[in-house]
């Protein structure tokens, strides 16, 4: 039996942890693109307030790497490209993030104050008029 030498088993443990690396770096890709594609279904329709912003970013996405496809089309500039295109990718993922959570603030500090008003106005009263004119007694839940 043969003998490996010590630069064939670094390169086998080298490929391992590259093909480990990899998996979590697609794994971690996949999170994050389901987490957008949730925020655009949930912010992205017309009656959101942060719908024309997010749509915007998107297209300015879009741009950046239509860009760097350019740039990697050219050898001397395909490295410009790739940073352009995954600083691109990074900073549109966390302005919708951001955008999301602003939203989810606005909408924590006006369900705080319905709770307040909703408190303030659960009071009835013990007589209600019906539609003819006579007071009937209030049944309450």
């Amino acid at each position: 039996m043969q003998r490996r030498s010590l630069m064939d088993e670094l390169a086998d443990e080298t490929a391992g942890l590259m093909v480990g690396i990899i998996v979590i770096g697609l794994a971690m890709l996949l999170a994050t693109l389901v987490e957008m594609v949730r925020i655009y279904r949930e912010h992205g329709g017309p009656d959101s307030p942060i719908a024309p912003r997010l749509w915007k970013a998107l297209r300015m996405v879009m741009g950046a790497w239509a860009v760097a496809a350019g740039l990697m089309i050219i050898p001397e500039l395909a490295e410009l490209g790739g940073v352009l295109a995954s600083w691109g990718f990074g900073a549109w993922v966390l302005y919708v993030t951001y955008l999301d959570i602003q939203l989810w603030a606005q909408e924590e500090e006006r369900a705080e104050e319905a709770r307040d008003l909703s408190a303030f106005l659960h009071w009835q009263p013990a007589y209600v008029p019906s539609a003819n004119g006579a007071a009937s007694l209030h049944q309450s839940a």
